[in-house]
C-alpha cells in the first residue's frame, strides 16, 4: 500500500517539456517495499525497478518529520 510520494527534484526546478522524473515513495511495509522492489511498480503505463535509496532522507531528531526543514534545535 501507497502510503506518500514525492519528487526528488521540485517543479519549479525542472526543465520545461521534460518527460521523466525521480519519485520518492513510502510504503507502508517493509514486506510491501520488498515486493515492490523484487516484482516491479507500474506507473503511468510503464514498468519500473523501484530500489532503496542510497542516502537515508534527513529528519528531525526531536519530532521525526521527515518532510521538515527543520532539525531538533529549532523543533518546537
Amino acid at each position: 500500500m501507497l502510503l506518500s510520494t514525492r519528487w526528488i527534484k521540485p517543479l519549479q526546478r525542472c526543465k520545461a517539456g521534460k518527460h521523466t522524473a525521480h519519485l520518492i515513495a513510502c510504503l507502508k511495509t517493509m514486506g510491501a517495499a520488498n515486493h515492490a522492489i523484487r516484482d516491479g511498480l507500474i506507473i503511468a503505463r510503464k514498468c519500473t525497478w523501484p530500489r532503496w535509496m542510497r542516502k537515508e532522507p534527513r529528519r528531525c531528531l526531536n519530532c521525526q518529520l521527515l518532510t521538515t526543514r527543520h532539525l531538533a534545535a529549532e523543533c518546537n
